[in-house]
């Protein structure tokens, strides 16, 4: 999730995760020296992921059956956001 820095958007380590599954109630993340887990609330979980890790999303449902799993990785800088191309002059 985004968070306002001088006057534009920065990358935080929050991560918002909206499985389609009617069914999940827990996204987990996991990476090398990461695990992280968040209920779901109204369709949505928000998880802290450090920035630049390499994670895979797992959504589990009230069994813990896994529902999706995801690789993800949110590069910690450069010339995208939400692997979007930035733009800067408008």
């Amino acid at each position: 999730m985004p968070a306002r820095a001088g006057g534009h958007a920065v990358l935080t380590d929050q991560l918002l995760v909206a499985p389609v599954r009617d069914n999940a109630t827990q996204v987990e993340a996991d990476g090398v020296g990461i695990h992280t887990a968040a209920p779901m609330y109204a369709g949505f979980a928000i998880l802290t992921v450090p920035l630049g890790a390499e994670v895979t999303l797992h959504v589990l449902d009230a069994n813990g059956k896994t529902l999706a799993t995801q690789p993800l990785r949110e590069p910690a800088s450069g010339e995208r956001i939400f692997n979007e191309r930035l733009t800067f002059d408008w």
